[in-house]
């Protein structure tokens, strides 16, 4: 399965980033990561190639060639970010791609902490299988929106395996699209039509928020009864979060360097904490302290 990694040269060692993730905490992963990058002669994202080989493949598009942070007429991410073109990246990287086919979507700044690899693992099996065009949106997310029933179906549901099973969301009958930018499955089609409709002009990543973002009449979006994954964001406002650079303290990689470092702290998504294999939930004060007892830790590292 294809999933497609929106991004551009001066976020390239943030994609290095998500896909060692995948790797590391969803080894069986079944994706063939697709990436744009920008230079003609490909030299700058060359490293992913010979890093993941045939886990990734590179596309070239000239719109993903941001002005590269080495080159110092350019210094700040803001500016940086202003002439960025993400509709003909996107574009690009779905022209080859029919509109039924499954993507796993995943944007740049989406990298994975936790999940429940074996659901995962299954969800990704009935995918291949399905024979339902209806079912356009499967996620891993079981968000804040959706633990409340008025905004679920309990009667439309998929039994996926004996702990995970798939319920609808009452947003099928609506025409807006939510929580898009979070790391799920889709089928091809819903990210041309999303990306077919932004304007044609450099846009900030902020404005994306605000730009209309319709499903089509009759197409089914489905979240897990219990959440399966942990994420976190790696940028806000063209600076890395917090958690971001614990996470490439935590496996070894080198932080960026054309990046700032903010005090924000994005992860989203909670999954029971596990001793000797026996799942523990603990209080909110709790969670809150070891939460504030590890961004210490790394801060501190």
């Amino acid at each position: 399965m294809k999933a497609i990694v929106l991004t551009c040269d001066t976020y390239i060692y943030l994609v290095d980033h998500l896909i060692y993730t995948y790797q590391k905490v969803w080894p069986s992963n079944p994706f063939t990561f697709i990436v744009p990058y920008g230079d003609e002669d490909g030299e700058y994202a060359q490293f992913l190639k010979e890093k993941y080989k045939n886990k990734i493949e590179l596309i070239y598009t000239e719109a993903a060639r941001v002005i590269h942070p080495v080159e110092q007429e350019v210094k700040t991410a803001e500016r940086i970010k202003k002439v960025s073109l993400v509709k003909p990246t996107m574009l690009k990287l779905l022209e080859n791609i029919p509109d039924e086919e499954w993507i796993f979507w995943s944007m740049d700044d989406r990298y994975l902490i936790k999940l429940k690899t074996k659901d995962a693992d299954d969800i990704y099996n009935y995918l291949a299988n399905i024979q339902d065009k209806t079912i356009c949106f499967v996620r891993l997310l079981r968000g804040k929106r959706f633990l409340k029933d008025k905004f679920i179906k309990k009667e439309s549901g998929i039994t996926i395996n004996k702990k995970c099973r798939l319920i609808e969301t009452i947003y099928t009958d609506k025409t807006a699209i939510v929580d898009i930018w979070e790391p799920q499955f889709l089928r091809a089609k819903v990210l041309r039509r999303i990306f077919e409709n932004f304007p044609n002009r450099p846009f900030i990543p902020k404005e994306m928020d605000l730009l209309t973002k319709e499903k089509l009449v009759g197409e089914k979006c489905y979240v897990p009864e219990k959440n399966l994954i942990v994420f976190g964001e790696s940028t806000h406002r063209g600076q890395l979060t917090e958690n971001c650079v614990a996470s490439h303290k935590k496996w070894g990689l080198e932080i960026p360097q054309n990046f700032e470092v903010s005090k924000k702290y994005h992860v989203t998504g909670e999954l029971p904490y596990q001793l000797l294999g026996i799942k523990i939930s603990l209080p909110k004060k709790l969670r809150k302290t070891i939460t504030s007892w590890t961004r210490w830790y790394w801060r501190n590292k």
